[in-house]
């Protein structure tokens, strides 16, 4: 199935590597570019079309797994050359993630070990929402990429606990945390002086006490989220909520489920924040892109 084409022109076709298998029963999705001029190039396409995927995804509420989660099987050189000795055609290992490789003579793939992919959503869906995000995926960046991951590295955890503590990440991964006011500053300043000077203290206790102050320096990951949250979700309810003040809630039963606060957070808390902030790790990545603030 042709997917679109690459700024440069380079067709883009997505299949499930084997001609038995549909969209719909299928454990892999490949998206494959031939005839590119240098490997350079199709380095350069495939992180584009990594992006554009990731971005695909996050628009349609979907988790996938791009090689980033899985444990990587490995062919060693002397059994791939076996398996060519005996079908006469060149293999190489089948990386579960992007691979740049010499087109002819056209390779078979082996693989150790068998990916998990569920294709929640029909292939057509995918197919638009992925054409609208390549030409916007040059600008996704790391955070996003790692945000993305820990998303969908929520939606494979059995334990809503470890989904919901992987989603908080996720948001904190897009998190940067801004410089305070000046007014802020200066009285940090002095409270580290006066820390520095204090005779009655250790070494160690200054020290550490120090180190503390410094760190208030920047804006506390709860007020960045707030931001955050106010920048790529304004006007998103969660559960009635504003998406800034169901971030505050959020943040506030991560802590008590973290640090041990009594009382401890019920499982159907947990599993209820859980489910909305999925939408909200979802809608952070990919609104940006979708409203065309960062097109």
């Amino acid at each position: 199935m042709q997917m679109g084409h690459s700024d440069a022109g380079d067709e883009i076709l997505l299949s499930t590597g084997k001609p038995d298998r549909t969209f719909s029963n299928s454990d892999w999705l490949i998206l494959r570019a031939d005839g590119l001029p240098s490997a350079e190039r199709a380095g350069e396409l495939g992180q584009v079309c990594r992006k554009a995927v990731m971005l695909a995804m996050a628009s349609l509420r979907m988790a996938g797994d791009l090689g980033d989660r899985a444990p990587k099987g490995w062919i060693a050189r002397f059994g791939l050359e076996m398996l060519e000795d005996q079908c006469g055609q060149r293999f190489l290992n089948d990386i579960h993630g992007l691979m740049v490789f010499e087109s002819e003579p056209r390779p078979r793939f082996a693989s150790v070990g068998a990916p998990t992919l569920s294709v929640a959503r029909r292939i057509d869906e995918f197919k638009r929402a992925f054409t609208m995000s390549l030409p916007l995926a040059s600008g996704f960046s790391k955070r996003e990429e790692a945000a993305f991951t820990l998303y969908s590295s929520a939606a494979f955890q059995r334990s809503q606990y470890a989904r919901f503590l992987l989603l908080v990440m996720a948001v904190e991964s897009l998190i940067v945390l801004e410089r305070r006011g000046a007014h802020v500053l200066e009285y940090v300043e002095r409270l580290v002086a006066q820390t520095k000077s204090n005779s009655a203290l250790s070494a160690s206790e200054r020290d550490s006490l120090v180190a503390s102050l410094e760190e208030t320096r920047r804006e506390s990951i709860r007020a960045a989220g707030r931001r955050l949250a106010d920048e790529r979700l304004d006007g998103t309810k969660f559960d009635g909520q504003s998406a800034a003040a169901f971030w505050g809630e959020a943040y506030t039963l991560r802590s008590r489920l973290v640090h041990g606060n009594h009382p401890l957070p019920t499982s159907d808390e947990v599993g209820k924040a859980a489910a909305q902030l999925e939408v909200f790790v979802a809608l952070a990545i990919s609104r940006p892109y979708l409203d065309g603030s960062k097109a």
